[in-house]
C-alpha cells in the first residue's frame, strides 16, 4: 500500500468500507484527492448504494458542482450551524446568501438566477448544464414567438409578407449579433 498514490489511496479505503455493507455512510471529502473523472465514479457508485442496495449516504464535501448532481438534499453548515437544509434546488436558490456563507454555488445556478433577475421570470434554479441548456432553449424559443410572430405561432402568420421579410431579417440581425 505504501506505492500507492493518494488518490489510489483513497479508493482503496472507499472499497474497504463499502465491504463490510454499512446500513450508513458517513464520508468526509471522499473526492479530496481524486481526479474529476474518479470524483464521478465514487459519487455514481455511493448513488447506486444509496438506490439499489438502500444504505443511507451522507457526505462533508465542498465540490458542491458534484453534490448537485447526485445529492437529493444539501445541508449547508455555517460556524456549527445547518443554515439551510433542504431539496438540492430549494437550498440553491438561495445562491446570494450561500455565496455570502463562502460556498461557491455551481455557475450555473449564478447564471440562471441572474438571468431570472433580468427577465423578470421566476425560474427555478439550474442545477445542472442540461437544465441550462432547456432554460436557454425555452427562453429564446419565447423571444423568437414573441419577435418573430408578434406572440401569435407560425401558422397564423403570413409568412410570404413585407412583415414577414422583416422578422427574418430581424432575426438574422439578432442571431448575428448575439452568435446563435
Amino acid at each position: 500500500i505504501g506505492s500507492l498514490s493518494g488518490g489510489q489511496r483513497q479508493k482503496v479505503a472507499i472499497a474497504s468500507i463499502i465491504a463490510l455493507k454499512p446500513q450508513i455512510l458517513v464520508m468526509d471529502e471522499p473526492t479530496g484527492e481524486l481526479d474529476p473523472r474518479s470524483s464521478r465514479q465514487v459519487f455514481s457508485l455511493l448513488k447506486e448504494l444509496n438506490e439499489e442496495h438502500g444504505v443511507t449516504v451522507i457526505i462533508i464535501e465542498q465540490k458542491i458542482m458534484l453534490l448537485c448532481e447526485f445529492a437529493r438534499q444539501l445541508a449547508v453548515l455555517s460556524e456549527g450551524r445547518i443554515v439551510r437544509h433542504g431539496d438540492t434546488r430549494d437550498v440553491l436558490a438561495h445562491s446570494e446568501e450561500l455565496e455570502a456563507l463562502g460556498v461557491n454555488c455551481p455557475r450555473v445556478t449564478t447564471l440562471s438566477r441572474t438571468l431570472s433577475e433580468r427577465t423578470g421570470e421566476q425560474q427555478p434554479a439550474c442545477i445542472n448544464l442540461d437544465e441550462a441548456e432547456m432554460f436557454a432553449f425555452m427562453r429564446v424559443s419565447w423571444y423568437h414567438r414573441k419577435c418573430f410572430f408578434g406572440g401569435k405561432s407560425p401558422a397564423e402568420t403570413d409568412c410570404t409578407g413585407a412583415a414577414s421579410r422583416r422578422q427574418r431579417k430581424a432575426g438574422s440581425a439578432y442571431a448575428n449579433r448575439n452568435r446563435i
